[in-house]
């Protein structure tokens, strides 16, 4: 009986160590998707003139700006929970910055 208690710890550490870091994969691409998607609302904000700019900021530039900063908040506090944080460490996972207005290129 003692013997086969090793091989099912064994199999349920490799399961949760997987399934660990499927779920920093995951939010990593959401994060990097989402940085994509700020950029490219910044090159178009960037290719307006400056006057038109004060006139009407572009909303598109807010909502852009706005998913990135709630999805990075969601994947920084993934990456330091425990046991999240262990494997994220492991991997080289970093916790990332918010945008904030007025950054561009």
């Amino acid at each position: 009986m003692e013997i086969l208690i090793l091989p099912i710890l064994v199999f349920l550490f490799v399961i949760i160590v997987i399934v660990l870091f499927n779920r920093l994969s995951i939010y990593k691409k959401k994060v990097d998707k989402s940085w994509n998607a700020l950029q490219i609302q910044l090159k178009k904000q960037n290719n307006i003139p400056a006057d038109q700019n004060k006139i009407s900021p572009d909303p598109g530039l807010e909502n852009a700006r706005h998913e990135y900063n709630k999805i990075v908040s969601q994947y920084n506090k993934i990456i330091q929970k425990f046991p999240t944080s262990f494997m994220a460490n492991m991997a080289g996972y970093e916790a990332r910055e918010l945008e904030r207005e007025g950054i561009g290129f």
